[in-house]
């Protein structure tokens, strides 16, 4: 049963869709370095599935990602990048076809509002 946690599922529970349970509670983060000869301790479910601590409220929460800026510090503001501003937006202005690019990205990065996936069919095309 190298590399087969979803076997020694099987063989403990009747399924194969407990294994991660089993590996969390060994304190396993690589399923592939299970070897012949090593010791997994084998839970019970029930217990198992009553450790389980239920975060989903978190996101509900009044915690805000805001509190953690700090509004007395003074933004400073990139003179160079105001000087790359204000000559785009002359460029912009002398040439009324171009298009002013709002995000510049990384060629393996989507913009903002686009797909990167297509369904048709229930079929995903990237």
């Amino acid at each position: 049963m190298e590399m087969r946690p979803d076997l020694i599922s099987y063989v403990s529970y009747s399924n194969q869709d407990d294994w991660d349970k089993i590996l969390k509670f060994n304190g396993i983060s690589n399923p592939f370095s299970i070897a012949q000869g090593d010791l997994i301790y084998i839970p019970d479910l029930f217990w198992m599935e009553n450790q389980i601590v239920d975060n989903s409220g978190l996101a509900d929460s009044d915690y805000s990602l805001n509190s953690a800026i700090d509004s007395t510090k003074k933004v400073e503001i990139d003179q160079k990048r105001l000087e790359y501003d204000n000559y785009a937006k002359q460029l912009l202005s002398i040439n009324k076809n171009a298009v002013l690019i709002k995000e510049e990205l990384s060629p393996n990065m989507a913009k903002s509002g686009s797909s990167e996936i297509t369904i048709i069919d229930n079929k995903i095309y990237l």
